[in-house]
């Protein structure tokens, strides 16, 4: 038991590195948005994982899944750390202009902007959400 307890403590050191990414590298690969849609300031966190532009553009990050939020919705059954996931990404970026880059489809069925998300000081997202306890998987 001792040894699954080392094994977790140095697993818990070692979130870095097993979260590790290189911005620029990832930008490289993605599409840099268009006109007034390049970038934004973030207004409202909605939930872990989708956020609201002053351009009044809601962008769902794509690539991650955070826990689910009721939102309203009657008898919805909340996952755990759907609010611990919500205040991870509201401390991240919300007053901060992002700019939005896309790897695939620009829209989902409920009209939300697919897009990678990265700071003006070139933190990636989605990226510093699983580096901060994993709470956007």
């Amino acid at each position: 038991m001792r040894i699954i307890h080392i094994f977790l403590f140095l697993l818990l050191l070692s979130n870095e590195v097993l979260f590790a990414y290189d911005a620029t590298k990832i930008k490289e690969k993605l599409t840099p948005g268009k006109g007034e849609y390049f970038s934004s300031t973030v207004i409202e966190i909605i939930d872990g994982d989708t956020v609201l532009l002053a351009n009044n553009m809601e962008v769902r990050l794509v690539g991650l899944q955070a826990p689910k939020i009721a939102l309203g919705r009657k008898d919805f059954k909340e996952w755990p750390l759907g609010y611990e996931a919500k205040d991870v990404l509201s401390k991240l970026i919300i007053g901060k202009e992002v700019t939005l880059f896309y790897g695939g489809r620009e829209l989902d069925r409920y009209g939300r902007t697919l897009a990678h998300l990265f700071t003006n000081d070139n933190i990636w997202v989605q990226g510093e959400m699983l580096k901060r306890n994993g709470k956007g998987i």
